[in-house]
Order: C-alpha cells, then structure tokens, then sequence
C-alpha cells in the first residue's frame, strides 16, 4: 500500500507540474478599469497585441474595458477574479492606494497589498491642463484664481488624488467636477469647458495639444518630457513636486507564483519588441519596463508619498 501511495503520489506530481508547466492553454483576460480611448486603454491594447505573441501559439489577450468608480470596479473586479493566472488588469495604483488607506481595506474591496504584481509599464508625469480658449497660460494665472474648477472621473481616482496633491503643492483653490468615465470622456469635456483645468498622465492628450485643442500648461516629472519641452515643471518653478502616474501589471490575490512568473517572462518580451517601441516613440510616452521586483518597489515608494499627504487626501474624501 504504501508503495502504491508513493506511486499515485509520483504520478499526481507529475499531472501537476505537466499542467502547470502548460500555462498558459486558454485565452487570457487582460482587464482596464476605464473606458477606452483613455491611457490606460491604450497602454493596454498596445502591450496586449505584443504579449499575445510571446505565449503559446493560439492564446489570446482578450482586453476588457470594466468602468466605474473611478477605476475602482474594475480593480475589484480583478481581485475578486479567479487566482489561476488567466485574469490580469493594469491597475491604477496611484487612485487605488489612498481610497484604500482613508477608507480600509474591506470597505475599499481590495487590498493593495494582497494583489500579484506582474510587471511595471511605465511611471509618467502628470500634466495639468486647460483648453486652448482658456484664458488660464501659466502658474501665475492659477495662482490669482479664487475659484478653480478641476475636472476628475470621481472620488478616489487618480486624477482625484493629484488633483489634491498638485492643488495643495501649488496652493491653488480646487472645486472638483466629477462622474466621467475615464481620459475618453474627459478629453472633450475639457474642449466643452465642463471644468477649467484637469491633470493627465499617458498619451491620450498628447495629440490635441500638438493640434493646439489643449493647452499643458505645467509639468511635474522630475525633468521635462520630450513631448512638452516649452512646459515647464514644478520643480523649475520652485515647487519640490514631482508626481508620476503607475502603471502596474497585476493579477489576483493567490495566483500560483510559477503562473506570475511565466506572465512575468512573457510582459518583458512583450515591451522589448520593436513594434511597441516604435508605438511608445511614436505617441512621444515613456515606458519604464520592470518586472515583479520593480513592481513591487513602485507600489512601496508611493506608499510612502501618499502617507505625507493623507491627512488632506482623507479630509477632501469625507466632504464628498
């Protein structure tokens, strides 16, 4: 019996490791918690093209836009997910981590913390801009503003949340218009005059400010980006802020380490091929590659900046 027992024990790990060693056999959801149109959309489409050709032959990247809340529903979406490898989402943790922390996590519905980071795409400045009918060119034209309407998809976003940070840094007064779905929704909404400012990180406004539709009116990367070269940052202006959006490849809570790590080797391939450099270069972005550990850095560090300003972020979250 117990040579048997040894046998069938033998046997079931090798079923085991043959299926895990399979990973991935079906299609694999690639989950966006915004509308399309916007950064993260595009981000994902373009790295869900390339990441398709570098897992098995047959598998595909199906790329589901979940909205709502902000970007919260489809991060909850994803953490509630199935943990074996087949579900994936670019999270927004910049809007995810403060809602979490002011909140907690169970009312939040996720935890930060518990997800299986894949990957970093990228850590891109933010931007804060206007329409180009917009009297409002400089720091100086906020600064003597009383009232200053910002635009946001809602509490708890991103856009949320460095809204409050580039409005405290800068001192600058901030009333907030809410209930867009995403950079898609927000982009003509800005060129209606819905709000007079709104901050931005990815491609999407790129274009309309080349066409002279948007105005970018400052910076706050450490250094000034090769697509805003006449814009200037907040540090050169005198303000030690500098604010980046991640963009973070993640899986749910509980996905099998060898499922992350095969998703891991495929993301790396995927952001090296040469057409998706060529779209980065193309739509003037800067993607910043990083595997699990990089990932998980990332979320560490910006843990910490978002700690320094709590006290406001939770403030402005209980008046709304």
């Amino acid at each position: 019996m117990r040579k048997l027992a040894r046998l069938l024990g033998i046997s079931m790990g090798v079923a085991a490791g043959s299926a895990l060693a399979a990973f991935p056999e079906k299609d694999i959801t690639w989950i966006v918690p915004y509308a399309p149109g916007g950064g993260y959309d595009a981000w994902s489409r373009q790295i869900a093209v390339v990441l398709q050709k570098n897992l098995p032959q047959g598998v595909n990247v199906v790329v589901r836009n979940v909205t709502g809340a902000g970007g919260r529903t489809g991060s909850i979406q994803l953490y509630r997910a199935r943990p074996d490898g087949y579900t994936v989402g670019l999270l927004d943790v910049a809007g995810l981590l403060p809602y979490q922390k002011a909140v907690g996590a169970d009312k939040a519905g996720f935890d930060v913390d518990k997800y299986v980071w894949i990957g970093r795409v990228a850590n891109e400045p933010w931007v804060l801009l206007a329409s180009s009918k917009s009297p409002l060119r400089s720091l100086a034209d906020l600064k003597a503003r009383k009232d200053l309407s910002w635009g946001i998809e809602g509490p708890g976003s991103t856009k949320w949340l460095f809204a409050i940070i580039e409005a405290r840094e800068l001192a600058l007064p901030m009333r907030f218009v809410s209930g867009y779905g995403g950079t898609g929704e927000m982009i003509p909404a800005s060129l209606r005059g819905d709000y007079e400012v709104w901050t931005n990180a990815g491609p999407a406004h790129v274009p309309y400010v080349k066409n002279g539709e948007l105005r970018a009116l400052l910076q706050f990367g450490d250094k000034r980006m090769a697509a805003f070269a006449d814009v200037p940052t907040a540090k050169e202006l005198g303000h030690e802020l500098v604010a980046e959006i991640l963009r973070l490849l993640a899986a749910p809570p509980g996905t099998p380490a060898e499922a992350a790590r095969t998703l891991e080797a495929a993301f790396l391939k995927a952001m090296s091929e040469p057409a998706f450099k060529a779209w980065v270069e193309k739509s003037q972005q800067e993607a910043n590659p990083g595997g699990q550990k990089q990932a998980r850095e990332a979320v560490a560090n910006f843990s910490r900046l978002v700690e320094r300003h709590m006290k406001d972020i939770a403030e402005v979250l209980r008046k709304q």
